[in-house]
């Protein structure tokens, strides 16, 4: 019988182990699932503070990011590029004024009312002009505000978009 004893106790003593072992290994997920929440929240709280301080330096020319500024200006202007090209591709056109994917042979936008001939040839004026200097703060800041409102301007179509000129 002492074999018996023996063994159960051996048997026993790897269960411990094993439960131990199992403790250990859901108290480190906790921690690293704790950690991990953390770092989210702070990159959430970076990423807003980017978002507020693009808003508000859109303009900023000769500022030490304004280059990043710009880059990120020219990302958008490149979205709303391909989102014109995508809704082509679909045989369709932007609204200049809203932004809405429409059909091309429509003269009012249905979303936003816009006379489409009358922003067309104001358009048209605007890049023959020379007057192409639309980067306005608002623009510029628009795609950010949106997206902060839960709008991607990744997603396509994103029909409330405001195309940048």
């Amino acid at each position: 019988m002492g074999l018996f004893n023996k063994f159960s106790d051996q048997l026993s003593g790897v269960g411990k182990n094993i439960s131990n072992s199992t403790q250990q290994f859901v108290n480190e997920t906790k921690i690293q699932a704790a950690i991990r929440d953390k770092k989210n929240t702070i990159n959430e709280a970076l990423l807003n503070l980017g978002r507020a301080y693009y808003t508000a330096h859109t303009e900023d020319t000769d500022g030490e990011f304004s280059g990043t500024i710009a880059a990120i200006r020219s990302e958008y202007q490149a979205i709303e590029d391909l989102k014109k090209q995508l809704s082509g591709v679909r045989g369709k056109t932007i609204c200049p004024k809203c932004g809405a994917e429409i059909d091309k042979d429509v003269a009012f936008c249905p979303k936003c009312g816009a006379n489409l001939a009358e922003a067309a040839r104001a358009e048209k004026e605007d890049h023959t002009s020379g007057s192409d200097t639309s980067d306005t703060a608002q623009d510029a800041a628009a795609p950010l505000q949106e997206e902060a409102a839960g709008q991607s301007q990744t997603d396509a179509p994103s029909s409330d978009a405001k195309p940048q000129k």
